[in-house]
This record gives C-alpha cells, sequence and structure tokens, in this order.
C-alpha cells in the first residue's frame, strides 16, 4: 500500500507515512541538547555525529535555539557555532554559516522571527535583531536592528519591515 514497485524490484514512490517518521535533523538536535543539559556523558557526542554522517551539518549540541527552529533542505552544509543563542521561529537555508570571525571572542545572537537565505554567513560578535531576513549569500558582520530586510557583500539594510508585511 503507497508503494509502486516497478519492473526491476525497486520501490519508486514511498509512502508518506514512512518519510513523515524519519526523524529531522532539528529532533537530533533536540535529543542531543537535552542529554547535554542533564549531563550524560557520550550521548550527545554520538547524536552530533549522527547529524554530521547523514545530514552533512555541523549543529553542535551546545547551541541554545528556541521554538520552531527550522533547517531548511534538511540542514545541508549549515555551520553554527556551539555558543550560537537563537531565539524562536528562527529558519535557516542551506549553506549557511553562523559563528565567530577572526579576532573575535563572541558569537552571533539571532533574535526571533530571523530568517537567514540560501549561502548567508552571519559572524562576529554581533546580534540580529526580531523580524529580519537575511538575503541569500549575504555576509552580515555587524549588529543589525529588527523589522528590517539585509542583504549584499557586506551587508546592509536594503528596506524595513512594515506590519503588513508577511513573513513565511
Amino acid at each position: 500500500k503507497g508503494e509502486k514497485i516497478t519492473k526491476t524490484g525497486r520501490i519508486s514512490m514511498v509512502d508518506n507515512k514512512l518519510v513523515k517518521r524519519t526523524p529531522s535533523i532539528v529532533t537530533f538536535y533536540r535529543v542531543a541538547n537535552f542529554f547535554y543539559k542533564k549531563k550524560v556523558p557520550i550521548i550527545p557526542y554520538v547524536f552530533q555525529w549522527s547529524i554530521r554522517r547523514y545530514y552533512g551539518a555541523d549543529i553542535p549540541y551546545q547551541i541554545t535555539a528556541g521554538k520552531h527552529l527550522h533547517l531548511g533542505h534538511s540542514g545541508l552544509g549549515i555551520v553554527i557555532h556551539p555558543r550560537c543563542v537563537m531565539g524562536n521561529n528562527v529558519t535557516i537555508a542551506q549553506h549557511v554559516t553562523i559563528g565567530g570571525s577572526k579576532g573575535s571572542i563572541g558569537v552571533p545572537k539571532i533574535g526571533n522571527n530571523v530568517y537567514i537565505g540560501p549561502g548567508a554567513k552571519v559572524l562576529g560578535d554581533i546580534v540580529i535583531g526580531d523580524n529580519v531576513i537575511v538575503g541569500a549569500n549575504a555576509v552580515v558582520l555587524e549588529s543589525v536592528q529588527g523589522n528590517v530586510v539585509v542583504g549584499g557583500v557586506p551587508a546592509k539594510i536594503l528596506r524595513e519591515i512594515n506590519e503588513d508585511d508577511i513573513y513565511v
């Protein structure tokens, strides 16, 4: 039921229920983070290794992420610094780097309702405010106020976000 088998015996279509039961990268992170906070040894490392091996991403169990974290394309190519702090409703697209910069001890702090586009780099001891959209391939090196769209290399404010704008 729900599968179509070709003459070669291979499954060409998988039942949606099976796909939905596959644990997401965020689930792996949340479990690893849970055991890390409970100070259970080794298990967080196993989950972090699994994330790197199966999803091709570096999502450390030490990061602090709020509710509704979404990593686009199963987190493909995402690298996040272990001390990074993220708010609620953060969406990170594929191939994003969030981390420190040369000569800086601090790492980015990401606010609530933030979208970081594909290939973007958020580097240094900076703060990304609430309701911010970071454009594709942007390089953010300075703090960004809330309710704006930023893009470019280095990133600059492209426009402000109004209450009427819809963020999905």
